[in-house]
């Protein structure tokens, strides 16, 4: 009978000050992490985690220091989400919208940073016309050439051109991308509601690319059903929404993920994205 290996888990570093939402490690084994300022202005945003377990404040300068009133251009306003691509690149999910209020206009964006200089080499502005009113930015996945980032309010997938920029908005609304509305998420022990009793409604936010960039994997925060879809439909600007269905039928797989029942609360111990935004 072969021995279960014991698998001991490890604090790398840890921040007693500030709430952390994301991680991501590079191919070079350097990690990182995102720390929105939902609660707290002065949270830097993003930070990496130091050898002495602590975390320094990433990539320095005014990067970290957004403050009501100052510029977002060059500035990350409130991180969502972090995640190192295998160019050895890290990226920051800037939802701007801090202490969950309206975001700050026009400063919702994409930042890549090269980790090899530990400079910002380009920003992938998120206007208006893709971010309408009340949405919520949350995590991203990148191949050679485009960029896929979730869209939880609404429901739908931001496909964004790296070489070019250029960023569209797809499956809004559809049944793929919205939350089950008969499950009632239970976090640490306890119902997750507004104030006024309601279950506030995450759309697809969790999201993954395949190994071999072919298939785009995603869900609402809270499951239960895990779905994909060929990224070349995604990638296809020549599609459009008439033509949808046919290509979702065709590439759509569903999973639904162990032990999930959709009428059953679902529990997560993690902590949720932001629930009171209007």
């Amino acid at each position: 009978m072969k021995k279960k290996h014991r698998i001991e888990l490890v604090r790398v570093a840890a921040s007693p000050e500030f709430m952390l939402n994301g991680v991501a490690v590079s191919p070079r084994g350097r990690a990182f992490a995102s720390f929105p300022r939902w609660t707290s202005l002065a949270a830097p945003s993003v930070m990496e985690a130091m050898p002495d377990g602590s975390f320094r404040p990433y990539p320095g300068n005014a990067w970290n220091e957004w403050q009501p009133g100052a510029s977002s251009h060059d500035r990350i306003v409130s991180s969502h989400a972090v995640f190192a691509d295998s160019s050895n690149n890290l990226w920051v999910v800037d939802d701007a919208a801090p202490r969950v209020a309206p975001p700050v206009v026009g400063a919702a964006k994409l930042v890549k940073i090269d980790l090899a200089t530990n400079r910002v080499s380009r920003v992938y502005p998120l206007g208006a016309e893709i971010l309408p009113k009340g949405t919520m930015i949350g995590h991203m996945r990148v191949d050679a050439r485009f960029a896929y980032v979730t869209e939880a309010h609404h429901g739908s997938i931001i496909v964004v051109d790296l070489a070019t920029g250029r960023a569209r908005k797809l499956l809004e609304g559809d049944p793929s991308t919205r939350a089950d509305p008969s499950i009632v998420p239970v976090v640490e022990g306890r119902e997750l509601r507004r104030q006024t009793g309601e279950v506030p409604q995450l759309h697809v936010d969790l999201l993954e690319l395949s190994a071999d960039g072919k298939w785009l994997y995603f869900m609402p925060l809270f499951g239960p059903v895990l779905r994909r879809i060929e990224t070349r439909f995604l990638q296809d600007e020549t599609l459009t929404k008439p033509r949808w269905p046919r290509a979702w039928k065709t590439s759509c797989g569903c999973r639904r993920l162990r032990g999930s029942r959709p009428i059953a609360p679902a529990t997560s111990t993690s902590a949720p994205s932001p629930t009171t935004r209007s």
